[in-house]
């Protein structure tokens, strides 16, 4: 059960609805990781860290088409380092090579949970950086993961 404190927040907002961004289609329970006392806990410096996704095609082309590219066991590391001083930007994903949905699923949420961690402790340069997924990226260590990251980073000269 929810204490009154966790909801707090909604209280000066009529209606749920208005307290969130414009398209978003989820319950506050949802919006909030699935507790409201998630949203007073976030940290800001930690929000401020985490690097942008590629979301359009024509990023994922473009650094394909123009960037550098560097394969290891674990995965494959796509990029492109942006001459000015932009952020960091990465993208993942997966060809149907690698299987079915749920494996994709699973390679993806390996190589976006190895990618936060490293670059949470990690300065990079400005770069788009796509990560795609190899065969065996679901069963591999996740330390070796981590250190095919590292890897390829240093090739690509981009840490």
């Amino acid at each position: 059960m929810v204490s009154a404190r966790a909801w707090k927040q909604w209280e000066d907002v009529k209606s749920w609805q208005r307290a969130v961004p414009k398209g978003v289609n989820a319950s506050p329970l949802e919006l909030c990781g699935g507790s409201p006392v998630a949203l007073d806990r976030l940290d800001a410096e930690e929000v401020r860290r985490s690097p942008r996704k590629l979301k359009r095609r024509a990023d994922f082309l473009r650094v394909a088409s123009k960037g550098n590219k560097v394969a290891t066991k674990g995965l494959v590391l796509q990029a492109l380092v942006n001459p000015c001083d932009a952020e960091l930007r990465l993208g993942f994903t997966v060809t149907k090579k690698i299987g079915n949905a749920v494996t994709r699923n699973r390679t993806r949420r390996r190589l976006r949970e190895a990618a936060r961690i490293y670059f949470r402790d990690t300065e990079a340069k400005s770069a788009d950086l796509v990560f795609v997924g190899r065969s065996g990226t679901a069963e591999r260590r996740f330390d070796l993961l981590m250190g095919d990251i590292g890897q390829a980073l240093r090739k690509l000269g981009v840490e």
